[in-house]
């Protein structure tokens, strides 16, 4: 049994529309009140959309959160009912949970998913990501990360074996090809910095950058171009803990994760300055940069 989620702030109708019939499910709908100020995603249009699309659309107000633009803490309106329903379902095909919210882990279907993984721990459960943005001609797909984990990446470019080849994420990716590596402006505070760059194993792969205070890592820029050329679950890539792998340590490789895989991966002699975004973006990249990647072939 499979259950997914996505929230929809990313997506359109029809990207959705397709990933629902390519994974063959069911689309439920756990807005307490259908309504968007984007009307393609009201629930009788969305509705409407789907079902001409062959895609199954219901609405489940039972797993709506009561709280919903009111500040309140998340909540649902009655999981005695909706958790049930929705095991029902999953005995008969995939689901695919829909809320707004473009990440689960601050949406109530976090508290779906805990309830369902608590009710039937068997069943697998997996993130939408939104279909890559297309890309004009000069433009990269581009991932912002948080410092240090950026220099991580650039530190397996400069010396392979020592850093992070491997971006976990709560989403699959259907991309293959080229992204550029984005070291995000803000990110950790001084202290979480501090309590990383401690870590022996985070030490000499920056060390390997030659980052030597915290002041020194690049921010808002692009500092490497690597290529995804997988996607596997994170229970694939480690079946079992590899302390011995500095890569191991690199991310989250809690079951129901993903890991994009990197390489080869290429680290830019100089920073370009950019300003990032969630999820993957367009990045203009300069002629350098492709002059770089063509000599890859």
């Amino acid at each position: 049994m499979l259950l997914y989620t996505a929230g929809y702030a990313h997506w359109t109708v029809p990207a959705l529309a397709a990933e629902l019939t390519r994974l063959r499910a069911v689309c439920v709908d756990v807005r307490m009140y259908p309504v968007s100020q984007r009307p393609a995603w009201g629930g009788a249009d969305l509705q409407a959309a789907l079902e001409a699309s062959g895609v199954s659309y219901v609405h489940l107000p039972a797993l709506g959160n009561p709280n919903a633009g009111t500040g309140g803490p998340l909540a649902l309106a009655h999981p005695e009912r909706g958790i049930p329903w929705l095991l029902q379902c999953l005995e008969r095909q995939p689901v695919v949970v829909l809320c707004q919210c473009p990440d689960w882990r601050s949406c109530h279907r976090s508290l779906i998913v805990a309830a369902v993984q608590a009710a039937a721990p068997g069943i697998a459960i997996a993130h939408l990501e939104p279909p890559p943005p297309a890309t004009a001609p000069g433009e990269l797909l581009a991932l912002t990360l948080y410092q240090p984990y950026a220099a991580l990446v650039v530190a397996e470019a400069l010396k392979p074996g020592v850093g992070k080849h491997t971006e976990t994420r709560s989403r699959a990716t259907t991309y293959r090809g080229w992204l550029a590596i984005h070291a995000a402006k803000g990110g950790l505070s001084y202290r979480e910095m501090m309590a990383l760059i401690r870590r022996p194993l985070i030490r000499a792969a920056v060390d390997v950058t030659g980052v030597q205070c915290i002041e020194e890592f690049p921010r808002g820029a692009v500092v490497a171009v690597a290529r995804v050329r997988d996607c596997v679950p994170t229970e694939q890539r480690y079946p079992v803990p590899a302390p011995d792998d500095p890569n191991w340590h690199f991310g989250d490789y809690t079951p129901g994760r993903w890991g994009w895989e990197l390489g080869p991966i290429i680290a830019l002699p100089t920073p370009i300055p950019a300003t990032g975004r969630q999820f993957l973006w367009r990045w203009q990249a300069p002629p350098e940069v492709w002059a770089r990647l063509g000599a890859l072939g």
